[in-house]
């Protein structure tokens, strides 16, 4: 079954088998169930290998299968999700979220996805890793961050908590505060801004 004129023909089985059988109307009408089968089943393998292994042209119930081939698993994936977040987020797996992660921009990028441009994330110094010099050890205030969401975006104020648990840099103290202090939602302690964008002491 190894011949291409054979697969090209349509005819994989009968074209394989000694011309006298070829020939026979018999054998053919016998055969030809093989042919089809071997020519959808072909057709199948090739569906898998050229486009449901490819997160832009799948059907949707193989993405949660191509998340966990990327890497999203556990935390990192919820099989709720819109099927266009899915997409975005495998499409970037491998080649930029898991080689970036913890950096801003990558958490920028996540935020950005499920909460559009309603957020900032607000920092008091910038660390660039091998550049900066550092004074003091990773972890302690000077290397914190706030990712700051409006009030109005209660329900997915836990979301964007994981997210920066999830994708936010792990040598920085950071949390996920309001823009502003409100009560009977802001926790003791977040932290308060000034018009001039810093933090009130």
């Amino acid at each position: 079954m190894s011949d291409p004129k054979a697969w090209r023909d349509g005819v994989p089985f009968t074209g394989n088998l000694p011309e006298v059988y070829q020939e026979n109307g018999v054998s053919g009408w016998l055969s030809g169930t093989w042919d089809r089968f071997l020519i959808e089943l072909k057709a199948r393998i090739d569906d898998v290998a050229l486009r449901q292994l490819d997160p832009d042209t799948c059907d949707e119930q193989w993405l949660d299968y191509l998340a966990a081939l990327s890497g999203f698993t556990g935390d990192y994936w919820d099989s709720t999700w819109a099927p266009a977040t899915k997409r975005v987020l495998i499409r970037n797996g491998l080649n930029y979220l898991w080689r970036r992660r913890g950096t801003q921009q990558v958490l920028e990028f996540v935020l950005q996805l499920f909460l559009g441009d309603r957020f900032d994330v607000w920092q008091e110094t910038e660390f660039l890793a091998e550049i900066s010099v550092l004074d003091a050890d990773l972890g302690e205030p000077e290397y914190r961050y706030f990712v700051r969401l409006p009030l109005e975006l209660g329900s997915e104020f836990n979301l964007a908590r994981k997210l920066n648990r999830l994708y936010g840099a792990a040598y920085c103290d950071s949390d996920v505060v309001y823009d502003g202090f409100y009560a009977d939602f802001s926790c003791c302690g977040d932290p308060i801004f000034d018009e001039e964008d810093a933090i009130l002491p």
